[in-house]
């Protein structure tokens, strides 16, 4: 998944897998720790912003929500910053 020089011409299924493989390891995350995942997100700090002042609420987040979170936060930061001496000497041949 080069993100550094060019797009893998594999890149959407690369991410689709990633997304998935990345769903899948939230499936097992207590409730209390998606919604807490969930309010780090701009739409989790707006609702927490506008509901601050009530404690009966249950913040209205969806799987899909934490996933693109977690996806595009870290999973895909960490692929940005990776580097490999052999693929860069392969692209650059």
């Amino acid at each position: 998944m080069t993100i550094k020089y060019r797009q893998s011409m594999f890149y959407d299924a690369y991410l689709h897998a990633i997304t998935k493989t990345v769903s899948r390891e939230l499936e097992g995350v207590a409730e209390h720790l998606k919604q807490a995942i969930w309010l780090q997100t701009d739409d989790g700090w707006d609702w927490g912003y506008d509901n601050e002042e009530s404690e009966d609420d249950v913040p209205p987040f969806w799987d899909g929500h934490f996933t693109d979170y977690m996806l595009h936060g870290y999973v895909l930061r960490e692929v940005a910053d990776w580097a490999s001496d052999e693929i860069d000497e392969y692209l650059d041949a």
